[in-house]
């Protein structure tokens, strides 16, 4: 179970029993609940007064977070590993896909992995970990032996920040204006965010 809260609608919200459910948080009581889906539910993201989510096999749905309502749908099942950018638009890195979707604008795929290209031209092959945002709006992206950058400003195409050889990416943090990198190797990488 997973929850998110919205405190200008006074609502926590859950993923509990297959469904999306609200919470007032004012009092605790059950605002709403969604159709179950056997599959399961997984909450993705607040904004703009609604709450996306991935309902197993069925794609994502925008849901209302007063009454409920389905408000947009998308056929692209977000999951838990994404992130916002400034623009409002989702970037979901999992596995070895990628895709960028339009949440702003009702659930839009805006590209997907076959789109997306590093400098060199290549399809990236992400490592499965959740794309790190920087305070001027850019994505910070790992692979295996590679850091990248994505602008929001142009989301198809990745800047490499750091390449390793031999060693293999394992952790990647920004923090005051620094970009941390660590290899299986026990090697910390600090540059410039």
């Amino acid at each position: 179970m997973s929850a998110l809260v919205d405190p200008e609608e006074g609502v926590a919200i859950l993923d509990a029993q297959n469904a999306v459910v609200a919470l007032d948080l004012a009092d605790g009581r059950e605002r709403w609940r969604s159709e179950r889906c056997e599959g399961g539910v997984i909450l993705v993201c607040t904004m703009d007064g609604v709450a996306w989510a991935n309902f197993h096999g069925a794609g994502s749905r925008a849901l209302s977070l007063r009454t409920g309502d389905i408000v947009a749908s998308t056929e692209c099942s977000m999951t838990r590993n994404g992130q916002m950018d400034v623009a409002g638009r989702y970037h979901d890195w999992f596995g070895y896909g990628y895709e960028i979707i339009d949440l702003a604008a009702g659930g839009e795929l805006l590209l997907s992995t076959e789109k997306l290209r590093t400098e060199d031209g290549r399809s990236p092959r992400p490592a499965g970990a959740r794309p790190i945002p920087t305070t001027d709006g850019r994505l910070i992206c790992r692979e295996t032996r590679f850091v990248h950058e994505l602008s929001v400003d142009d989301p198809t195409n990745l800047r490499c920040l750091y390449r390793t050889t031999n060693s293999i990416i394992i952790s990647v943090a920004v923090a005051h204006e620094r970009l941390y990198v660590l290899d299986d190797e026990g090697t910390l990488v600090v540059l410039a965010a």
